[in-house]
């Protein structure tokens, strides 16, 4: 059920209204029966993982918090992962898996036909947000749940269930504990629907429209010119952000109805001026994530440069892993974690390399130079295969080590539509624009209707999936 769809739309509504005319002590059930009903609608039989997940969880952390024996602890919180991490990688992986030993193992008739396995949509997001709840306990940051029924929403609440963000229990239960208590506000209506008319319009009208373009290049690289396909990476870079943060908008947007907050997913992250600040603006729940629970547990930057470097490198790859089984993605992740081990060793000489410049000049050469690696690791992200991310690669480089020859208009007009882009970020950051004229009602029903009437006039006839939905 994507959620720009008619039948998402009408779920939510009927959900609101019920959600607010049933009686108080039955208001986690309505959201919960919305949620199974949500991710039941795509195949019921994996609300089992769900469920599964959901029980594993809650028992262990409930035995953590009863047993006093450290090791014991540790042996139940280990249950935990194993349990997690086993189903993920049986869903997810087998097939990697697979094909990496039938390359390596030619001859292995066991691993040379692909095995028959869905992967289950959402299954990397509720299995991160369970495993943390789990960890969380035994680390004593906070107490178990009592009532199962409000964990089970805590891991299946349908407006984040399948491509986050990732929410950690103790910011999410409170709230879920605190639903039978809430008063319809206002504020949070506007907010809602504002988030939600502007997700539509950034995922119908954006990203969908990119969608077409980035897929014409990037399905046969080997058929276009270099200029073709750095437009192509452009437009997946604006595509894939466009795409994202419409869904966490409207995930935010959809919660907010019902009194919940989720955690902001990105903080305009083309405008970071470094590897460190982009991955603090970018997917922040699964940023913050594998920080806390696998950079720092490495040791991060606490047993000297080198450890802190190769803990950096293993965390994201692990990462760039978790975003797809294949090897592209591997390297988008260790793309990535060189970016931050060279900031580390040489941000402070570029830094000071830059000090004859003036203050806005040397932000700006840091943001842009920022935002063209970003694209250049998403061209490994992109791509369907190593090979096509290395033709990609190639095509674009010959055509710039040519002098940048061809079609210089349609560069020049892409660099324009990039220009504006930032410009508009800049502005809309800096002055709040949008916050501030959502405070009117004038200003709040013109952000609407104008998101909607763009949306209904740009969206294309056949929409796209969500692009983080595969993970």
């Amino acid at each position: 059920m994507q959620f720009d769809s008619t039948a998402y739309l009408l779920l939510l509504s009927l959900t609101f209204l019920v959600f607010h005319l049933a009686p108080k002590n039955l208001r986690v059930m309505v959201l919960l029966v919305a949620s199974l009903i949500f991710y039941g609608s795509w195949n019921a039989p994996f609300l089992l993982l769900v469920f599964y997940s959901a029980i594993v969880d809650f028992v262990v952390a409930r035995k953590i918090q009863r047993i006093e024996d450290p090791r014991a602890k540790k042996r139940w919180l280990i249950v935990s992962l194993v349990s997690n991490l086993s189903v993920l990688v049986l869903f997810k992986y087998a097939n990697f898996i697979r094909e990496s030993l039938h390359l390596a193992l030619p001859d292995f008739e066991a691993v040379s036909e692909p095995w028959k396995i869905i992967l289950p949509i959402g299954i990397s997001f509720y299995t991160f947000q369970t495993m943390s709840y789990s960890i969380d306990v035994y680390k004593g940051r906070i107490k178990p749940e009592s009532s199962f029924i409000d964990f089970m929403l805590y891991v299946c609440f349908f407006p984040q269930l399948i491509a986050g963000p990732i929410e950690r229990a103790g910011h999410l239960m409170p709230q879920i504990k605190a639903v039978s208590s809430y008063r319809l506000k206002s504020e949070h209506v506007h907010v809602g629907l504002l988030l939600l008319a502007w997700g539509l319009f950034k995922k119908a009208a954006l990203a969908d429209n990119l969608a077409r373009i980035v897929e014409v290049s990037y399905g046969n690289p080997g058929a276009y010119e270099g200029l073709d396909l750095l437009l192509a990476t452009y437009a997946f870079a604006f595509q894939i952000f466009f795409d994202f943060s419409a869904y966490s908008d409207m995930a935010r947007g959809a919660a907010s109805l019902f009194g919940i907050k989720l955690v902001r997913n990105f903080d305009l992250p083309y405008l970071a001026e470094n590897p460190s600040d982009f991955w603090r603006r970018w997917h922040i729940s699964l940023s913050e994530w594998i920080r806390d629970y696998l950079y720092f547990p490495l040791g991060g930057s606490k047993n000297g440069v080198s450890r802190t470097l190769a803990n950096l490198t293993i965390a994201m790859a692990l990462a760039g892993l978790w975003h797809g089984a294949a090897w592209h993605f591997v390297i988008w992740g260790l793309f990535h974690g060189a970016l931050l081990v060279l900031y580390r060793i040489l941000g402070p000489a570029f830094s000071r390399a830059t000090t004859f410049l003036p203050l806005w000049a040397a932000k700006g050469l840091r943001i842009g130079l920022m935002f063209h690696l970003a694209c250049l690791g998403w061209i490994f992200f992109r791509a369907k295969s190593m090979a096509d991310a290395s033709t990609i690669v190639q095509q674009i480089g010959s055509w710039i080590a040519a002098g940048l020859p061809a079609n210089q208009g349609a560069a020049g007009f892409a660099l324009i539509i990039l220009v504006l882009t930032f410009a508009l970020m800049i502005w809309s950051e800096k002055d709040k624009v949008f916050h501030r004229l959502a405070q009117t009602p004038l200003g709040f029903a013109s952000l609407v209707a104008v998101a909607l009437i763009l949306t209904a006039i740009f969206a294309p006839e056949v929409a796209s999936p969500f692009i983080y939905f595969q993970f």
